[in-house]
């Protein structure tokens, strides 16, 4: 039920600017992505319309995003594709609170998902007949505007990206994307540095296991490396040291994301001192201790 609550708050706030919508039920077909003369219970929807009257107030009061947030409303209409319910002044469909964009009123791919059903023949034609997805819908579109056909996010995509059958064969049984290899080897195919890491003398055991995706996404990244977040962030997610005496935990340029003098580029993160992959230093060194503290620390 609760994934319904989105469509429910559209619907009612359909009804409620009846005013402003010439035919609130045609508002409703063009964001589910119905043809215009598709057939609809139009007694039914009153019914719900006149039953979800509290819940318009409970959304809030759109115009208030609108108000407070006028440049980037203003941005976003300018650009090419516009999501619908950003073009019609809907933002409590999606956000709970206009003073913090990031409460949303669900979270995941409850809200999109409640409108953009993934059985819609149109999105399994677009995603390969997958039905099901691992991860967010904003990974590879963007809820707002886009510069792109179907919202895709402008920046930041794998170039396999354009071609799906390059890595995926479609569906798997239960709905969700199958590769046509295990993902190290499609990985691989494009990638050839992965197999010459194994000739190294050691290999991070996430490679050797094939988890490339845990640390890269293969789809859309803003981060370089299409890293799924700052290495900091996702290295400790296995590497979970902070209180052993590592040395980033007092090391100010490691806390501060930069680096302000030695060979080291400008981030400085945990690949700044280890190799991601492979290498034949102990933990991954970039080179030994010693040597590797005096690229930055002249003595």
């Amino acid at each position: 039920m609760k994934s319904l609550i989105p469509t429910l708050i559209l619907m009612t706030l359909c009804a409620a600017g009846a005013a402003a919508e010439p035919n609130s039920f045609d508002a409703l077909k063009e964001l589910l992505g119905l043809a215009p003369e598709a057939a609809v219970d139009a007694k039914d929807m009153k019914i719900q319309f006149a039953a979800l009257a509290a819940s318009a107030k409970k959304a809030g009061n759109t115009d208030l995003f609108l108000q407070k947030h006028p440049q980037e409303a203003a941005k976003l209409q300018a650009m090419a594709v516009v999501h619908l319910p950003v073009k019609r002044g809907w933002c409590s469909v999606c956000h709970a609170s206009a003073d913090d964009a990031s409460v949303m009123n669900e979270e995941g791919n409850g809200l999109c998902l409640a409108c953009h059903k993934p059985a819609n023949p149109a999105l399994m034609k677009a995603h390969m007949g997958v039905t099901k997805f691992s991860d967010k819908c904003t990974v590879c579109h963007n809820p707002h505007a886009s510069s792109e056909a179907k919202l895709l996010q402008p920046q930041g995509q794998h170039p396999a990206f354009s071609s799906c059958e390059m890595c995926h064969s479609g569906p798997s049984t239960d709905g969700e994307p199958a590769l046509k290899k295990p993902l190290r080897e499609a990985c691989q195919m494009c990638h050839p540095q992965i197999e010459e890491a194994f000739k190294d003398k050691i290999v991070h055991g996430a490679l050797r296991m094939g988890m490339c995706a845990a640390c890269h996404n293969p789809h859309f990244s803003p981060r370089r490396k299409l890293f799924q977040a700052e290495p900091q962030q996702f290295c400790r997610e296995c590497h979970n040291i902070p209180d052993r005496g590592h040395p980033f935990g007092k090391h100010r340029s490691f806390k501060e994301g930069t680096a302000s003098k030695g060979s080291l580029p400008a981030s400085f993160d945990c690949t700044s001192c280890h190799r991601p992959h492979s290498g034949e230093v102990p933990n991954l060194l970039r080179a030994p201790r010693k040597e590797l503290c005096l690229n930055c620390h002249k003595m």
